[in-house]
């Protein structure tokens, strides 16, 4: 028998499709049936694991002469035990790719939030300096911020209305308490609509902050802002910085909880590779076991199995050394 007559004649005795056993294997249901027509032949690695699932010699399946296994006798009795199928805990390759390609699509799209938030960063920041410059001297110039805790404002509040005597007005009412204030300091508050912009003069309020209002155009969206005057014409500005530390701890934890163990695993594994010898018993990505009889250059060869099957792959496919992992503890 050939080899594709004996994997067919193996597959309908374990009662199983082409297709199902190019699931187990990880293979396509076309390359089943080449094997079985004779048209393509397995892979080592391949050859392997049908021997696992089939429970046969690799020489049974590729010597024409090696006598086949008959059938086992169907039992009538309902008590007889099934027979246990091989577990395949193999690892697909291609597992690791869209592990490795799904990690590299997170960092760009991390990156681009990034990169948006400094943008708007810089706009805000771009405003703040027109505002400063739109109101003369200026102590300090406050904006809302992000966070209610971290924000310029202790307290603010903001209140809009149609004009009754004009429906294409807004009158907007605003108050504000700045966390830090200074004695002998005057306030106004500035509304920004677009390009277009509104002040009036800000009226002490009893809790110790600011209240202002002002009648506007109708506009899609607009900001208010506080700027407080100071006696000597010093200039400075608070809040701001919020988002910056944000996007710094961000980076931080992106980098020390995926980038730098993701960095540090591969170099462990590239020096396992590195330091492999003759007698090293090791494990391929693919789930297969064997001991290392020969290295030249990249290439490792391996026997596995008891009638020692001598494989060769490269240095990247070998996962793990089981002798350098018993070493570890004397260490």
């Amino acid at each position: 028998m050939t080899t594709g007559e004996k994997i067919a004649a193996l597959r309908r005795e374990h009662k199983l499709s082409q297709e199902a056993l190019g699931e187990k294997l990880g293979l396509s249901r076309q390359a089943v049936s080449k094997w079985e027509a004779d048209q393509a032949v397995p892979t080592m690695d391949n050859l392997m694991e049908l021997s696992r699932l089939f429970g046969v010699p690799v020489d049974t399946l590729l010597r024409p002469d090696a006598p086949f296994p008959a059938p086992p006798a169907e039992k009538n009795s309902a008590d007889a035990p099934a027979a246990p199928e091989t577990p395949h805990k193999g690892v697909s390759p291609s597992h690791g790719k869209i592990l490795a390609i799904g990690g590299a699509a997170l960092l760009c799209v991390s990156l681009a939030l990034n990169a948006v938030c400094l943008y708007q960063i810089a706009q805000l920041k771009g405003e703040v300096q027109a505002l400063r410059v739109q109101a003369g001297n200026v102590n300090t110039v406050y904006y809302p911020g992000t966070d209610a805790d971290t924000g310029d404002f202790a307290e603010s509040s903001e209140h809009m209305t149609l004009d009754p005597e004009n429906t294409e007005q807004l009158i907007v009412t605003f108050s504000a308490v700045p966390r830090v204030a200074s004695d002998g300091e005057t306030a106004k508050f500035l509304l920004r609509g677009g390009e277009q912009s509104w002040e009036c003069e800000a009226e002490d309020d009893a809790g110790g902050g600011y209240r202002g209002s002002l009648t506007i155009p109708m506009v899609d969206e607009y900001s208010v802002y506080l700027v407080l005057t100071g006696a000597d014409g010093s200039t400075s500005s608070g809040g701001g910085y919020t988002s910056i530390i944000m996007i710094v701890v961000l980076i931080a934890v992106f980098y020390f909880f995926m980038i730098r163990p993701e960095n540090k695993k591969k170099k462990k594994a590239e020096e396992m590779r590195n330091s492999l010898s003759v007698g090293d018993k090791i494990t391929t990505i693919g789930g297969m076991v064997g001991k290392v009889v020969d290295i030249s250059g990249d290439l490792i060869t391996f026997e596995t199995g008891e009638d020692r099957v001598r494989v060769q792959v490269t240095k990247w496919a070998i996962s793990t050394n089981s002798i350098q992992k018993e070493e570890q503890p004397a260490k």
